[in-house]
């Protein structure tokens, strides 16, 4: 689009809500004028992912780098004592953070399809739009 662009996702998992509810945010900052177009872009993403899936391949490009870091940040001390703040109210979620390479390795891109049909629903969908005065 002949721009920078700051993009960046985050998900939120609810635990304490029934039904579990996770929330998935992305984010892009951009120039007031652009709202629009960026917006539409990251709508025409979502309507091609549902649409066409994602391959092996691609899965494979988007996971590899996942792992790559979080196996290097659990040879970490700083990574140690960030889980067992959490581990202290929840134990099972120790076990969960140490098996997370393994799990990324294991889903495929079936399951991935499968989960993005489910996740983006338009009824499930909000877009906001910040723009300064």
């Amino acid at each position: 689009m002949g721009a920078t662009y700051t993009p960046t996702y985050s998900t939120l998992n609810l635990r304490t809500l029934q039904p579990l509810t996770l929330v998935v945010s992305c984010t892009v900052e951009t120039q007031p004028a652009h709202s629009e177009r960026v917006a539409k872009a990251m709508r025409h993403c979502i309507t091609t992912l549902l649409r066409e899936g994602v391959t092996a391949d691609e899965l494979e490009r988007a996971r590899l780098p996942l792992i790559q870091s979080e196996e290097a940040s659990q040879v970490t001390n700083a990574w140690w004592l960030e889980q067992l703040v959490h581990a202290q109210s929840n134990t099972q979620f120790l076990a969960g953070m140490v098996d997370r390479p393994s799990r990324y390795r294991a889903i495929t891109s079936e399951q991935l399809n499968t989960f993005a049909r489910q996740l983006f629903v338009d009824a499930n969908c909000c877009e906001i739009h910040a723009i300064p005065k």
